[in-house]
């Protein structure tokens, strides 16, 4: 990460980035973006709100929102990758991965960053887990959870590959420093979800930065994928998604510098755990050396 062309980021160097096309190429996924909201403001809202059915059941309506709110991300994903394709001409697999792309890794960072956010749930006593356990398991409930999970996923997934693939890369064609580089790219990304005030910009601006660096050390998108997935399936719990509908939650989360200082120890214990797994599987599999035998064991006896 030395150098301003890590692999991951090369991948920018394999298609053609006139000036044009990169223009281009950024403006196409937000008009994908806007087509979307355009699109769910003039006829979806108003048939979710219209809806008798939607009306009579809050659990329906938030897991109609959530519908809406995936197509949107999915449209953006779409113009994202159109934009490579065919405008940068370039291997769609190229925002994803320098090599191969680990899906394990999504996994990994799933499990971990959940561990993390469990201990978050006991230290700060927001009590999310008391509340998923009071919640009655229904076919409705599980219909919505398996809605949320994948729009959730959706969501986590477009952003990576918009932020940390797509623009990441692009922007490493203009900048030099990888240092600039991030931030740029990690401020960007905070104020486009800095709309519930300045906790929420420094938090998703340090996310921002954690996302990068995990995507640049990785030289693929797996783990961010996972971690990202799974705290913002985790926030939906905590501000009006998932089982809002079923009353007051009574949840205790507050977002101050004693959240986010947690959220930075956890994000350099993921960081730690990434460079402690790649520092192990390389002596695993470095090659021994034979050992070398000393000159005076096959020495002919002196005459």
């Amino acid at each position: 990460m030395n150098t301003p062309h890590t692999p991951f980021l090369a991948q920018a160097r394999t298609g053609r980035h006139e000036t044009w096309r990169v223009i281009v190429g950024i403006l196409l996924p937000i008009f994908g973006l806007g087509l979307a909201f355009l699109a769910a403001r003039l006829w979806v809202i108003p048939a979710i709100t219209g809806s008798e059915t939607l009306k009579a059941s809050d659990l329906a309506r938030q897991s109609a929102q959530f519908i809406v709110t995936g197509a949107c991300f999915f449209l953006l994903l779409v113009g994202t990758l159109i934009a490579v394709k065919w405008v940068l001409r370039r291997k769609l697999s190229t925002v994803f991965r320098a090599h191969r792309f680990n899906w394990w890794a999504i996994l990994e960072g799933i499990v971990l960053w959940g561990g993390l956010m469990f201990v978050c749930d006991l230290i700060f006593e927001i009590g999310l887990l008391d509340y998923v356990r009071s919640v009655s398991i229904t076919p409705t409930i599980l219909i919505a959870g398996v809605i949320a999970v994948v729009c959730v996923m959706i969501q986590g997934m477009t952003e990576e590959v918009l932020f940390r693939g797509y623009l990441l890369q692009l922007m490493s064609l203009r900048m030099r420093r990888i240092w600039l580089l991030v931030l740029v790219n990690s401020v960007i990304f905070g104020l486009l979800h800095a709309g519930s005030g300045l906790h929420s910009f420094i938090g998703t601006t340090l996310f921002g930065v954690f996302f990068c660096l995990i995507a640049l050390r990785e030289q693929n998108l797996g783990f961010a994928i996972g971690v990202h997935f799974i705290n913002n399936f985790y926030l939906s719990f905590l501000f009006g998604g998932f089982f809002e509908a079923q009353g007051d939650t009574g949840l205790g989360w507050n977002l101050n510098f004693a959240t986010l200082g947690y959220l930075v120890l956890s994000q350099g214990i993921c960081y730690g755990y990434l460079w402690l797994r790649n520092r192990w599987r390389t002596s695993a599999t470095r090659p021994i050396a034979a050992p070398v035998e000393a000159e005076w064991v096959n020495a002919a006896p002196a005459q």
